[in-house]
């Protein structure tokens, strides 16, 4: 599967990079598993999420880095 990260339109500092994460499945917890590690690629908007499962169902949130530090996934 590919994740496609929308860039905003107004942004007060620049992202230098996106994380993704997913969870167990069939779980309904809070995504916690590392499966894109883009912190340092800014330029990579269509990113892969693997070790997921046919046919079962997962959560993904992701979150970006700027000057500030890291957002809170969303």
């Amino acid at each position: 599967m590919t994740l496609t990260i929308t860039v905003p339109s107004t942004s007060s500092t620049d992202i230098l990079g996106y994380q993704v994460y997913t969870n167990d499945a069939n779980t309904n917890a809070i995504p916690t598993r590392l499966s894109y590690d883009g912190s340092a690629v800014s330029s990579i908007l269509t990113v892969p999420v693997r070790d997921l499962e046919s046919g079962q169902g997962y959560w993904i949130a992701y979150r970006a880095l700027n000057r500030a530090g890291w957002s809170e996934l969303s």
